[in-house]
């Protein structure tokens, strides 16, 4: 719905909204025809609660009722006299009229139903009322005495009498009584001018039947010539015979100019001269009387009913259903945190089905205005300012501000239309409010007529009519700086833009408020205001919800810093820049400390901001690690090439470099966004960037003692100079601490403009990186290293991987051959210029280095010692730890024992040492320890019996010490080379150091190999003796057992190769070591996660499956034992598995067997699984020829 479709009444449309109508030309016929006729004026007034009351205890006086209920409400009377106070446009005019119509209508009609009907237009607790009281109401006639002090012919006095009837009547009383037709009682007073007693006025008015309506009593007072004392005599007695508790039928209504504060009145400013002083005083003796009734016609909540019935031909149940079409179409929407918080903390969904189509904020911002503003007056120019709101955005003023309008807003107030300005909110302004007119030009905007408005373009718009510091935003902030300023501005207005009103200022929360709901950032808008319109003050923290917002007449900032701008030099501003860029470097951009979660570690450990090459500390040129070298001024081409010549660890960012870039011009946005490069189009984002440090450099300049004078000579002569000035100058303090903050803003963003590249050096040549961005508040070492990995300079990792490649491919050199030399290989990578060598830190080198060593595929060499496989302890040491960490602490340790660093380091390659290193490692065994080695498969064997595959079995298994009582020493003598289906012999002994007793030696042969005999018995050193034969080319291991005394002193395992066509074995892995054309016979799984890969593979080969599945919980278990030869019966049950598993609180145990039919390649099934952790594979491979 847009609220420019809304139905407007006629008179709103034709600026009739609130005619100066007096009680007196209703009652003498002369009133606009909408409010002489009752049904019409009904259905124009919204009827507060105030006024319910009046109507009501008013016909109750009439009646003589004290008490009643209408509709659950209980009324009481307690004085026929009632008192409406308000100030000027307050409602008593429009309550006194509706009385008298209502009252009219029960006189003039006998048809109750009739009456009834037309009552109800207005309300129905009134209707009721007088269906209910109908004979009381007309058992006996009711006049209705008018006294409209205005008029004479309704107030007569001694400077306007009237005559009736050959009488000449000079006083209110004297009408009074001849209205009722007792002129005789009160004859004396009203001839001789003096106040009739009270108790001749009891005579007059008791059971008179009367209804008697007085307004504007004021002006009684200022052109009657009768004497004050006698008309607050007057009103005394009126008031004093109105009490008595014997007073009936009768009702008195008096209306006062004055608002009330309990038993008291009190005049607004505007108001102390305009009735004589003496009538303040007699209605505070009247409201003295404790009888008296006080009603306000007007309270601050009917402000919007008010309003929506004047202005607008919809029923209250249209604007309702209009009101949820809103809410339902803007309540899911996707707000901002900061415009979603607000409008939730503040009920805005609530409260705007009771004040739509207005926002709740613009009723509360008009109520400030009628009621703040004492020039002003109440109901009358709220419902005037928002008539000229409702019409301007009826006729498309406002379409520049807001296209489709769903609400009425605080900042449609047509503020910048000069007839409406001056018509409503600048109407009748004493002088110390028209500086706002100026304030409004320079900050929000240039009003014009309303012609001259219709015409003009949206751009047009944003650049003749918004004020000038607006006009270069982009269009959405424009926008909503237009209507945040005028916000601001409305407030400020209230409160005289001075720091003792704060009250009175909007907080940021506020103004979100006002301008929601909304998309937009406000708060980012909020900010830049704050910083580009000079008489705009914040007071509190900028960021806080509970700032407060207002323009104040005091001078701007911006001169003062255009004076001192002139003495700032560039050498100046070039040491300001220094500044920048080394806070930059420290992450401190902002107020208070680096943002949390950033971190100042980069590659770079030394970074210098310089002006020139020779300002560089050889410490940043010797550096380790790389250095990053920032430039605040322009460098030459050759300084800069020389500079970087031979250096792989150096980087530079400068403006720019002459005679190898050409200068950046300013960009269009920046000249059109930063009012202080406005004159610089030609120039350069340098020339840029060192205009904006001069205006910094200025700024932070200023001094207290500067302020104090500026606000003293712009505030001379002005009647508050000296209760203002401490807190003017607290303002401007904020002011300046706010304008340094927006150049400190665009300094940043020009500082991100130059510095776009990073500059190295690579083969001789002078090379860049562009498209570098300093815009976040993260430090700039770690923003430049992100960016330089992005462009592929810095590796994203660094691991033992780029090691061996600089190593082979820039030295040329052999990694399995060659030694490395850490020392110097960190030497060649610092100080090289090759191209696509990366630019690392020591620490990325160390860390590559030491994973490399980790692997153990390098044995390590310090000082001449030689150092590799780390043996345990002891077995459990050697299953738990992780043996490369082990060995790389090691190292560690025997770098600092030897006193050494990670430069003397050397590396080779395991098998260039591996002889060398198990000889030297095999005599250092203690006497009592052996050494065994666990391989991958968990076979544990004495280092000294592995005959077979030894270097491959030692460099992948672990080696631990076992601590031996009997040392046992075996010397066997096996066949160089044994082939399948042959015999062959094995001689050797066995001795047994500190025992003496018969030993007993037992061999257990792995199955496919035959010995004979397979038992000893003699003491040592035992001499055996035995052949065997293997049916079948393999591995095989011979287990032997040693005994003595009954106890089991040593096991050994003698290992034998079988040559063959083909050797079966044991493996877990068919991807690493295994020979692609070699076969699998079998395949065993025993992890559950692994099923689904068996079952591809039995889809493809045929064969049979056997084993178990079994699935514990605390709830039972679930055992399955399988024979099958389908792998889909498998598939079928491992869904079962699956669900069961849910129930289960450990993973399944299996234990699977799958024998294919025939053989099956290798390469197939590794093509099939996922992942080989889970699987044991039977294969034969093919070792070679069986000779003749």
């Amino acid at each position: 719905m847009d609220v420019r479709e809304l139905k407007i009444r006629p008179e709103a449309e034709n600026l009739r909204y609130e005619p100066a109508v007096d009680l007196g030309d209703v009652a003498r016929g002369q009133a606009p025809h909408f409010m002489q006729e009752p049904i019409e004026f009904f259905e124009r007034t919204h009827l507060t609660d105030n006024m319910r009351s009046l109507i009501i205890k008013s016909l109750m006086n009439l009646t003589g009722l004290r008490e009643t209920i209408v509709k659950g409400r209980r009324y009481n009377v307690v004085s026929n006299l009632i008192l409406l106070p308000s100030d000027i446009g307050g409602g008593k005019t429009h309550a006194l009229i509706l009385l008298y119509h209502i009252t009219n209508i029960i006189i003039n009609s006998n048809n109750r139903e009739e009456v009834v009907k037309e009552l109800r237009i207005l309300d129905e607790a009134v209707a009721e009322f007088v269906e209910k009281n109908w004979s009381n109401l007309k058992v006996n006639p009711i006049k209705v005495v008018v006294i409209d002090c205005k008029c004479s012919e309704l107030a007569p006095s001694p400077a306007k009498p009237i005559s009736i009837a050959a009488k000449e009547i000079k006083t209110l009383l004297g009408y009074l009584r001849y209205d009722l037709g007792r002129y005789d009682l009160l004859r004396y007073a009203d001839e001789n001018c003096t106040a009739p007693y009270a108790d001749d006025l009891f005579r007059v008015l008791n059971e008179s039947r009367a209804l008697i309506l007085i307004d504007e009593i004021g002006r009684y007072y200022d052109e009657s010539k009768l004497s004050h004392h006698v008309i607050s005599a007057f009103l005394m007695n009126l008031a004093e015979t109105m009490s008595k508790y014997a007073v009936s039928k009768v009702s008195a209504v008096l209306s006062v100019p004055y608002e009330a504060g309990g038993r008291e009145v009190e005049a607004r400013p505007s108001m102390q001269y305009v009735h004589s002083p003496e009538l303040i005083e007699a209605v505070n003796k009247v409201l003295s009387r404790p009888n008296v009734e006080i009603l306000k016609p007007v309270e601050r909540q009917d402000l919007a009913n008010i309003l929506k019935k004047r202005i607008f031909s919809h029923s209250k149940e249209e604007l309702e259903s209009l009101a949820e079409k809103f809410i339902s179409k803007e309540v899911g929407k996707e707000y901002p945190n900061q415009v979603r918080k607000v409008l939730d903390d503040r009920g805005f969904w609530k409260s705007i089905r009771k004040t739509f189509p207005f926002h709740p904020c613009y009723l509360e911002l008009l109520e400030k205005l009628a009621y703040k503003l004492h020039y002003l007056q109440r109901t009358r120019d709220a419902l005037k300012i928002t008539v000229h709101t409702v019409l301007a955005l009826r006729e498309g003023m406002l379409n520049h501000i807001e296209e489709k309008p769903a609400l009425i807003m605080p900042y449609h107030i047509p503020i910048f239309i000069n007839e409406a300005l001056n018509e409503t909110i600048l109407r009748n302004a004493p002088k110390e409010y028209m500086v706002f007119r100026l304030i409004l030009s320079s900050n929000v905007a240039e009003p014009k007529n309303y012609e001259e408005l219709k015409k003009l373009s949206f751009q047009e718009f944003y650049s003749s009519v918004a004020a000038r510091p607006l006009r270069d935003l982009k269009e959405e902030e424009a926008k909503l700086g237009l209507k945040l300023s005028a916000i601001i501005w409305l407030h400020s207005l209230i409160g005289l833009g001075l720091p003792m009103n704060m009250g009175d200022f909007p907080t940021t929360a506020d103004l979100i408020y006002s301008v929601s709901p909304t998309d937009l950032d406000v708060k980012g808008t909020l900010g830049i205001l704050r910083s580009i319109l000079p008489q705009l003050i914040v007071h509190g923290d900028p960021d806080s919800d509970t700032a407060r917002w207002f323009f104040t007449s005091i001078p701007s900032i911006d001169e003062l810093v255009e004076v001192l701008k002139k003495n700032v030099t560039d050498e100046m501003a070039k040491e300001r820049l220094a500044q920048f860029i080394e806070d930059g470097l420290e992450g401190k951009r902002g107020r208070g400390r680096p943002p949390r979660g950033y971190s100042k570690e980069s590659i770079f450990t030394a970074s210098k901001v310089v002006k020139s090459v020779n300002d560089i500390p050889s410490e940043v040129l010797d550096s380790r690690d790389p250095s990053l070298v920032i430039f605040v001024d322009i460098v030459h081409e050759n300084k800069l090439r020389d500079l970087l010549k031979g250096r792989n660890n150096l980087i530079v960012l400068a403006p720019y470099i002459t005679g190898y870039d050409q200068p950046q011009k300013l960009a269009a946005e920046d000249v059109k966004g930063i009012k202080e490069l406005t004159s610089m189009k030609e120039a350069t984002s340098w020339d840029g960037l060192i205009e904006l440090l001069r205006y910094y450099e200025a700024i932070g300049s200023i001094d207290e003692k500067q302020l104090a004078a500026l606000a003293g000579e712009k505030l001379a002569h002005r009647e508050y100079e000296g209760t203002l000035l401490d807190d003017i100058i607290n303002l401007l303090k904020k002011k300046v601490e706010s304008k340094k903050q927006y150049y400190y803003r665009h300094v940043w963003n020009m500082i991100n403009r130059c510095y776009t590249k990073a500059y190295y050096s690579r083969q001789g040549k002078l090379l860049h990186e562009d498209g570098l961005s300093l815009e976040s508040d993260e430090p700039l070492a770690p923003i430049v290293e992100r960016f330089l990995r992005e462009k592929g300079l810095i590796p994203e990792e660094f691991n033992k991987d780029g090691i061996l490649s600089i190593f082979s491919n820039y030295l040329g050199k052999d990694v399995k051959e060659d030694e490395i030399d850490v020392g110097n290989l960190w030497s060649f990578i610092r100080s090289t210029d090759k191209a696509n060598v990366p630019l690392i830190s020591w620490k990325m080198f160390l860390n590559a280095i030491k994973e490399l060593i980790k692997t153990l595929d390098y044995a390590v060499i310090i000082k001449g010692k030689l150092f590799w496989k780390h043996v345990f302890e002891n077995k459990e040491k050697a299953d738990t730890e992780e043996e490369g960490e082990v060995f790389l602490q090691k190292i560690s340790e025997y770098i600092t024992e030897l006193r050494s660093s990670w430069e003397d380091v050397k590396l080779v390659y395991w098998e260039k040492i591996f002889n060398k290193w198990l000889n030297e490692t095999i005599s250092r065994i203690p006497e009592d320890k052996v050494i065994k080695v666990k391989d991958r498969s968990g076979n544990v064997y004495d280092i000294r019996d592995i005959k077979i595959e030894t270097e491959i079995t030692i460099k992948t298994g672990r080696l631990f010490y076992e601590e031996k009582k009997y040392p046992v020493k075996i010397d066997i003598e096996l066949p160089e080379e044994t082939w399948e289906k042959r015999e062959y012999p094995i001689r050797g002994s066995i001795a047994i150091s500190n025992f003496d007793d018969e030993i007993y030696v037992k061999l257990t042969p792995s199955k496919g190999l035959y010995l004979e005999p397979t038992e000893f018995k003699g003491k040592s050193p035992l001499n055996i003796s035995l052949k065997f034969r293997g049916e079948m080319a393999g591995n095989y291991e011979i287990k032997m057992e040693i005994f003595g005394g009954g106890k089991l002193l040593d096991t050994r395992i003698l290992m034998l190769e079988v040559k063959g066509e083909w050797i079966t074995e044991e493996v877990e892995l068919i991807t690493e070591g295994v020979p692609k054309d070699a076969k699998i016979t079998c395949i065993e799984v025993y992890k559950d996660e692994r099923v689904p890969d068996l079952i591809r593979i039995w889809k493809s080969y045929a064969g049979k499956l056997s084993g178990s599945v079994e699935i514990l919980s605390k709830n039972g278990e679930v055992t399955l034992n399988l024979n099958l030869s389908d792998p889909k019966l498998l598939e079928l049950i491992w869904s079962t598995v699956n669900n069961l598993k849910r129930l289960a609180d450990n993973p399944p145990e299996v234990r699977l067997t799958y024998t294919p039919e025939g053989e099956v390649n290798v390469l197939d099934v590794s093509n099939k699984i996922l992942a080989e952790d889970g699987f044991k594979f039977i294969i034969r491979r093919r070792i070679a020829n069986e000779p003749d």
